[in-house]
């Protein structure tokens, strides 16, 4: 009660004080990534064409670095991506980042490991136990770290048992930042008749801070949330220096607010903006670890111009179920890099929906960074992750009104997705009906798109669509009844046991002939719904099938055993020939008189002639 109680009577709080924080904080801790099934919106972030992009500046950044000798080979090189949520885009952009070597992008000498870290434990618990990222590990590839970026000082790597800070970290280290800095800590000023102002946050609640429901009831639609505003400093455009931050980073925080004071007067306008207090702060961290040798790669709702704040506004703050996001401020995070000698990289044209910037700390200047600033203005700021996440926003809508557009243009659009998988989902009831009239190289297009979509796909534990199962449908439009049921299995694996997934693979095995299999899954679709006459016909047809081809393998077993009497008795009558002929040859030899019978004999009648021959001597005589 006594929570409950405090919750309902803050007033007039600094935005970066606010329970606000503390009760999203907890959320996430609790939640693990079911936040990400329930709450916080993650696509326009986690997808293979965002990875893409990345992997490309990336590697165009560590070519220009190799090139500038500021890349030392015999030391890793550490991408260390915070607040990796679902591991979803870690998993597609380690991909594309090892392919590199692959391809000869890369040097072989060169080692990257990808760390892929949260504030969150349950998170880190999810990655570990993921066997997408199981060779990755043993390969030394990926690690996991547990990192507050706000209060850090080191990188704890978990497979390798290091600690990286500024004495071992002896390359520069790349950042992903990806929806992050938007849900950090940040102050709200307003500039007006040349008076700066601190918009302060009310917030009250019949609930404890405790309770999931908390910021719902704040930040919501009825909820018991006001602004109201605190002079700061009278004659803003005559602000020289500021001190109304006082620790360590906050000279850059001071320098800010009178950038900005500044900027007003000579437009003689109204101002509406954030310090990014949490996003500076994990900056100058970072910073510290890497030897100020740091590339942020950062997407979020964001503001890169002044422009864009010349407007009197409260802050504002956008709740996403249990959580909320604010619109970071990039601009202010550029000042930052320049500030301290580095450079920045925003889209030329205003991205409402996301904006992608790049922010560089270290010793070198823009222009030596041209591989980087050239795939940054022919990706990024050509057709960037923004604009493909209004096109992927859109397709849903496209598909379902979708009778004119061909196969062609369906694969088309996923091969620009980077063959997506979530973007696949968004068409897959269009293709079902299509493939079924396709030619054989049309077919074969299709074959090598699903074959990619899958070696996309990432399994996490709050996955919502089913992709395995609409690839097995897909599949079986294209006549592939044996790859099909192998994606229905994945679904059961992935997704647990469900009728449509038994029922599917049983009519998949049915038609590869695999009856006994078949039968094998639609009794496990009946088990769950035993009211399915449809499966209790397929079953029935495959017992008439089955029972035929009993019948039809016993009558071949009765003709193979006739064709193998046959045989047997047509050699039994070879042999008993056979043996009379050796008999009858046996007798005969009998009968003739041996060549000793006939030595015998010849010597006998020898010595009778010898006889003959001395008796008639005698007579002679």
């Amino acid at each position: 009660m006594a929570e409950a109680a405090a919750a309902a009577s803050e007033g007039g709080q600094r935005l970066s004080q606010s329970v606000v924080w503390r009760a999203q904080e907890r959320f996430y801790r609790e939640a693990g990534v079911e936040a990400w099934r329930s709450a916080v919106p993650e696509y326009a972030t986690c997808n293979c064409f965002i990875a893409k992009q990345y992997a490309q500046l990336i590697l165009a950044y560590l070519n220009d670095a190799l090139h500038k000798q500021e890349v030392d080979v015999r030391y890793p090189v550490y991408v260390v991506e915070l607040g990796a949520g679902t591991g979803k885009l870690a998993a597609m952009l380690v991909k594309k980042l090892f392919l590199a070597y692959r391809n000869d992008t890369l040097p072989d000498q060169l080692k990257l490991t990808y760390v892929i870290t949260d504030v969150v434990e349950k998170n880190l618990e999810s990655w570990r136990t993921s066997s997408y990222f199981e060779y990755f590990r043993k390969e030394g590839l990926v690690d996991f770290a547990l990192l507050d970026a706000l209060h850090c000082s080191r990188i704890h790597l978990e497979e390798a048992n290091i600690d990286l800070d500024a004495t071992n970290v002896k390359n520069p280290v790349i950042v992903i930042a990806n929806y992050v800095f938007d849900s950090l800590i940040a102050d709200a000023f307003q500039i007006t008749n040349d008076e700066l102002s601190e918009v302060l946050l009310h917030a009250r609640s019949h609930l404890p801070e405790s309770d999931p429901e908390f910021l719902r009831s704040v930040l919501g639609e009825k909820g018991g949330h006001w602004w109201s505003s605190r002079l700061v400093l009278s004659h803003a455009s005559a602000c020289t220096e500021l001190s109304y931050y006082s620790d360590a980073v906050d000279d850059t925080l001071n320098s800010l607010l009178v950038h900005y004071c500044k900027a007003a007067s000579a437009t003689a306008g109204s101002a509406s903006f954030l310090i990014p207090i949490g996003a500076i702060r994990a900056l100058s961290n970072l910073r510290a670890i890497a030897g100020d040798r740091l590339l942020v790669i950062a997407a979020d709702k964001a503001h890169t111009t002044l422009g864009e704040m010349q407007v009197l506004k409260n802050p504002s703050l956008a709740l996403h179920s249990y959580v909320f996001s604010s619109i970071a401020n990039f601009h202010a995070l550029g000042c930052y890099a320049e500030m301290h000698g580095g450079f920045v990289l925003h889209q030329s044209s205003i991205d409402r929906a996301l904006a992608v910037s790049v922010f560089y700390f270290g010793p070198s200047k823009k222009s030596a960074y041209g591989g980087l600033t050239t795939m940054y203005r022919t990706s990024v700021d050509d057709f960037g992750p923004g604009l493909y996440f209004e096109v992927y926003d859109g397709s849903e809508q496209v598909a379902l009104h979708a009778r004119n557009i061909s196969c062609h243009h369906i694969l088309a659009l996923i091969h620009l997705s980077g063959y997506d998988p979530d973007f696949f989902f968004q068409y897959r009831l269009v293709l079902k009906q299509k493939l079924f009239y396709i030619n054989k190289e049309l077919r074969l297009r299709a074959l090598q798109t699903l074959s990619k979509v899958w070696s996309n796909y990432f399994h996490w534990p709050g996955a919502e669509d089913d992709i395995p199962f609409a690839l097995g449908q897909v599949y079986m439009s294209l006549d592939e009844p044996a790859r099909a049921s192998s994606f229905f299995q994945a679904s059961l694996e992935l997704f647990g046991p469900h009728v449509a997934s038994f029922y599917n693979k049983g009519v998949a095995l049915q038609e590869a002939g695999q009856l006994y299999e078949a039968r094998t899954a639609l009794r496990s679709c009946l088990e769950l719904d035993k009211s399915d006459g449809e499966v209790k016909h397929r079953l029935k047809m495959i017992a008439e099938e089955l029972k035929k081809q009993e019948e039809e393998r016993k009558r071949q077993r009765a003709i193979e055993e006739a064709k193998e009497r046959e045989r047997t008795a047509a050699i039994d009558k070879h042999k008993r020939k056979k043996r009379a002929m050796q008999n009858s040859a046996s007798k005969g030899n009998e009968e003739l008189p041996t060549l000793t019978s006939i030595g015998t004999s010849m010597g006998r009648m020898r010595k009778r002639m010898a006889r003959y021959a001395d008796s008639g001597d005698e007579e002679e005589e």
